[in-house]
């Protein structure tokens, strides 16, 4: 009899609990975060080349890598007309620099993974199944021009800077324009000396010194140190 009494005073206590609660819980709206795709993918559609630029819609590596422009694609003939650095990450509206381009269409946008130097090198990366191909649709130009009655803008050049930093260029990837210059800053006490191939020898940099160079052609600069080659970096300059 006891346990009788006991059983009844739960359900009777259960039953006062869902009178306060309003009954079974409400159903509810959810937001899902959906993790990222784990297979590389490269969206692009038509366009014109504006402002010497073509436009990715949307990417995604999963591992850093590069989004690579190639004229003629497959063929002997081929040539890099773009390449933009893409970190692990999705990423959208990329802009890529329009570089070697005579007027070729389609363009074969192609995703390839960095090797591990963290430098561009269409031979040595690992292209990836991901080959988009665009059309460069009639109109293409390769500069926007805004006439004015009163004055015309010229650009001004800039000064860059990258820091040597923990045997590191930070940043080590860079988009400039012709005419700019680039400073490096060895912040190490370790020297450094900036080589790129047929292009600059900054030699024998200590500790607070600085080199400079000056940028006055339009291309997709490799960079490394000679002292210790893990160390590399890569300067876009655009016209």
């Amino acid at each position: 009899m006891k346990k009788n009494k006991i059983i009844a005073l739960l359900a009777l206590f259960m039953f006062f609990c869902g009178c306060l609660g309003g009954g079974p819980p409400k159903s509810s709206s959810t937001t899902i975060t959906l993790e990222a795709n784990s297979e590389p993918y490269l969206k692009i559609n038509s366009q014109k080349i504006i402002m010497n630029q073509f436009s990715v819609d949307e990417a995604y590596l999963n591992k850093p890598g590069f989004i690579v422009l190639i004229a003629g694609y497959g063929g002997n003939d081929s040539v890099v007309v773009g390449v933009s650095p893409i970190f692990e990450d999705a990423a959208r509206n990329i802009n890529i620099a329009v570089l070697n381009y005579s007027g070729q269409s389609p363009i074969h946008a192609v995703a390839c993974y960095d090797n591990g130097d963290g430098v561009f090198n269409y031979s040595a990366d690992v292209q990836t199944d991901v080959v988009v191909v665009f059309n460069v649709t009639e109109g293409t130009t390769s500069t926007t021009t805004i006439s004015t009655t009163s004055s015309t803008t010229l650009y001004e050049p800039k000064l860059e800077h990258i820091v040597i930093n923990d045997f590191e260029f930070k940043p080590d990837n860079l988009v400039i324009h012709k005419g700019d210059s680039v400073k490096w800053i060895n912040q190490d006490s370790a020297e450094h000396r900036i080589i790129a191939s047929n292009v600059f020898d900054s030699g024998t940099i200590r500790e607070d010194e600085n080199f400079v160079y000056t940028f006055t052609m339009e291309g997709v600069y490799h960079y490394k140190c000679d002292f210790y080659p893990v160390m590399t970096g890569l300067i876009i300059v655009e016209g």
